[in-house]
């Protein structure tokens, strides 16, 4: 359903626009505001709720003997390596499932794994100066594919690719100031998060500003 006034696509529930605030003449009373469960998606649901169980028991497991036997805390491992598995294959959107939210909280998840590794085995500072920034870059580069490519489709998608963005472009300051190390995998995710943030505004200001507008309910 589109709106009358700004042409925006709204959910079948909504008596008036959240975006101009126009007065819609159909509306669905009965509908929700987010779209129902694709039909016959109840195994997924079912099989979700089974590994969600299984990373839980497995963490719990995993504290309880590595809290008996003492020594490196290898459950850290398991909980960080259930956190990033949980982030790229089983989390759900409440309103949609976003292939590009995806990458970005997948990527997050795996940084995150990286860094607790590297600081846990003291093995010094490859996560952070290397493989961390390559991770967000391969990240940046698909999402931001993605969402140039078939904008029509992923416009909802683009504060994920903002906010990746602007992360990237925060540590290149950080490493101008010498915060962080200004080695090349980090100036090549700053650079590129840089032009992806440039391009989206220059190209699509009018309709990203109405995102954020939805996003705040405003």
């Amino acid at each position: 359903m589109k709106c009358k006034g700004c042409t925006m696509d709204i959910g079948p529930g909504f008596s008036s626009c959240p975006i101009c605030g126009l007065k819609q003449d159909r509306f669905d009373k009965t509908a929700g505001f987010y779209p129902k469960a694709r039909k016959g998606g109840h195994w997924f649901f079912f099989w979700r709720k089974i590994a969600i169980l299984v990373l839980w028991a497995g963490i719990m497991a995993s504290g309880i003997v590595n809290l008996a036997v003492g020594g490196t805390p290898w459950a850290v491992y398991v909980l960080l390596g259930s956190y990033a598995f949980y982030e790229i294959l089983l989390s759900l959107e409440t309103a949609e499932r976003s292939l590009i939210r995806r990458i970005v909280s997948g990527s997050y998840a795996v940084c995150f794994l990286l860094l607790g590794i590297a600081y846990i085995t003291d093995s010094g500072t490859w996560a952070r100066d290397l493989v961390v920034p390559l991770v967000l870059l391969a990240a940046l580069l698909s999402a931001a594919a993605l969402y140039f490519s078939d904008y029509r489709r992923f416009s909802a998608q683009c504060l994920p690719v903002l906010g990746l963005s602007l992360l990237s472009v925060t540590a290149g300051v950080l490493g101008l100031f010498h915060i962080l190390p200004m080695r090349w995998p980090l100036i090549s995710l700053s650079s590129t998060a840089l032009a992806v943030f440039l391009g989206s505004i220059c190209t699509f200001r009018r309709s990203l500003w109405m995102e954020v507008k939805k996003k705040m309910h405003r």
